[in-house]
C-alpha cells in the first residue's frame, strides 16, 4: 500500500468502512454549514469596506479577518460544490444497497426459487458482452460479474458499460444477460440518486479536464485550507469580551471654538457593490466546473481553465495590492 492509497482511504473512510464513511459525511455537512454561515456573516462584516480589502496597516487579527473574508467569498462556489459532492460520495454504500434491495430485487423476482445454472450450463461470457453492447451502441464494457457474484445475480451475467465522452464515461449502465440462454434480460435503468452520485465523483476529485484543471484544483484546495485555518485562528484569537457589548463612542469631534460637530455616518454598500464580484466569480466557477465535464476537450477545456483561474487571479491581485501598501479605504462617507 503506497502513500497515495493510504491518503485516499483516510479521505474516504478513515480505514473504518461504512462507519468511517458516515462519520466523514457528517463532517462534510458541518463543512457545508460553515460555508453557508460564512456567506451570511460576510455581508455584515464587509458592508462598509471595498471588495477584497486586506487592511495591512491594522492588527494581525484584522488582517487575518480580511484575508479570511477574501479567500472565502472568492472560492465560495467551488468549496460548496466540493463539499456537497463529498457528502454525496460518502453515501455511496447505503445508496447502492438501497438500489439492490428495491429495484434490483424486484427485477430478479421472476427467478426467485429457481436453481442457479451449473458451470457447465453457462453460455459464453464473450457472447454476453456482445449482446449487451449491441443494446448500448457507442459504449464500452468495463466489467462482467458472473452468476453468483455478491454484486450480481444468481442467474445472469451482469455487464457494466460506460460512454466515451468526459461525462458519459462516468455514467455506468448495467445490463443483465441470461447466463443459460445468453439472451438479453434487461438494460437496467439507474435511479436518479445513483446518477447524481456518479456525476458527483469527478466534481469532488477534479480528475477530469486535463492536467491544468488538476493544478487549479490543487491550488483551490490550498486556498480552502487557508480559509479553514484562518477561521480556526480567528475563533481562538477572538477578544475575551465582545466589543459590541460596550456602547460605541459618539461620532463627534470638537471644533476650534469648543463646539461639537457630529461626524457623518459611513455609507453602507449596495447589494451590487458588495455581492457583484462574489456572484460573478461563483457563476464563472460553476461554468468552469461544468464546461470541462460536458465538453469534449478543445475550447471547452480552455474555457474551464480560464473560468477556474479567475478566483485565483482575483486573490493574487488583492494580495499584491495589500503587499504594496496601496490603501483600501472605507467606503466614501455620504455627503
Amino acid at each position: 500500500m503506497n502513500f497515495i492509497t493510504i491518503m485516499l482511504r483516510l479521505h474516504m473512510d478513515l480505514f473504518a468502512g461504512l462507519p468511517g464513511e458516515l462519520f466523514l459525511g457528517g463532517i462534510g455537512l458541518l463543512f457545508l454549514a460553515a460555508i453557508v454561515s460564512g456567506a451570511v456573516l460576510y455581508g455584515p462584516f464587509t458592508r462598509k469596506l471595498e471588495f477584497g480589502v486586506v487592511r495591512s496597516e491594522r492588527s494581525q487579527r484584522t488582517r487575518w479577518l480580511d484575508l479570511h473574508n477574501l479567500l472565502g467569498v472568492v472560492t465560495l462556489a467551488w468549496a460548496f460544490v466540493v463539499g456537497a459532492t463529498g457528502v454525496m460520495n460518502e453515501l455511496s454504500t447505503p445508496l447502492f444497497a438501497a438500489w439492490q434491495q428495491t429495484d434490483v430485487k424486484e427485477m430478479l423476482a421472476p427467478w426467485k426459487g429457481q436453481t442457479p445454472p451449473n458451470p457447465n450450463e453457462l453460455s459464453s461470457p464473450q457472447a454476453a458482452i456482445k449482446t449487451a453492447l449491441h443494446q448500448l451502441p457507442g459504449m464500452t464494457a468495463t466489467s462482467i460479474a458472473f452468476p453468483g457474484d455478491d454484486d450480481g445475480s444468481p442467474h445472469h451475467y451482469l455487464i457494466w458499460a460506460h460512454g466515451a465522452s468526459p461525462l458519459t464515461e462516468r455514467l455506468f449502465s448495467p445490463v443483465l444477460v441470461d447466463a443459460r440462454t445468453g439472451k438479453l434480460t434487461a438494460v437496467v435503468r439507474m435511479p436518479w440518486y445513483l446518477r447524481a452520485l456518479e456525476v458527483s465523483r469527478p466534481l469532488h476529485f477534479g480528475d477530469y479536464g486535463g492536467m491544468p484543471l488538476k493544478i487549479l484544483w490543487a491550488l483551490l484546495d490550498l486556498v480552502t485550507i487557508v480559509v479553514l485555518g484562518s477561521g480556526l485562528y480567528l475563533w481562538i484569537a477572538r477578544p475575551r469580551r465582545e466589543r459590541a457589548a460596550k456602547p460605541p463612542p459618539r461620532a463627534s469631534w470638537r471644533n476650534a471654538g469648543g463646539g461639537t460637530r457630529r461626524m457623518k455616518p459611513r455609507r453602507q454598500a449596495t447589494f451590487a457593490a458588495q455581492w457583484g464580484w462574489p456572484i460573478g466569480l461563483a457563476v464563472l466557477t460553476l461554468f468552469g466546473l461544468i464546461s470541462a465535464l460536458i465538453g469534449e476537450g478543445g475550447i471547452w477545456w480552455w474555457l474551464s481553465w480560464a473560468a477556474l483561474a479567475a478566483p485565483l487571479l482575483v486573490i493574487a491581485h488583492h494580495l499584491r495590492r495589500a503587499r504594496q501598501g496601496r490603501p483600501h479605504h472605507a467606503r466614501a462617507r455620504s455627503s
